[in-house]
């Protein structure tokens, strides 16, 4: 992993989630998934499974790099991010 996971201001303990990321999307990546079915996989198992904070906490470690993150977890955040944004707007 990369060391820039572990630094940054608001970031204590982003380098875990970018590691449990990556784990999530290894799976679904290794389950045969094309990369963007793999993300959506991804990005299903973070809105169902991780805490709000938790969720925020990985989008804005993307936005500021995203260091270490696999492109199939990237791309999660990017769909995650996306759909949290329209549900925000429905309501």
């Amino acid at each position: 992993m990369s060391e820039s996971a572990h630094q940054g201001p608001g970031h204590k303990g982003a380098a875990h989630l970018v590691e449990m990321a990556n784990d999530i999307a290894a799976f679904f990546s290794g389950a045969g998934h094309a990369p963007a079915a793999a993300a959506d996989g991804v990005a299903d198992h973070l809105r169902k499974f991780w805490d709000p904070r938790m969720r925020r906490k990985l989008i804005a470690y993307g936005h500021q790099g995203g260091a270490g993150l696999s492109d199939a977890a990237r791309l999660a955040l990017v769909k995650l991010e996306a759909a949290t944004a329209s549900a925000n707007a429905a309501e």
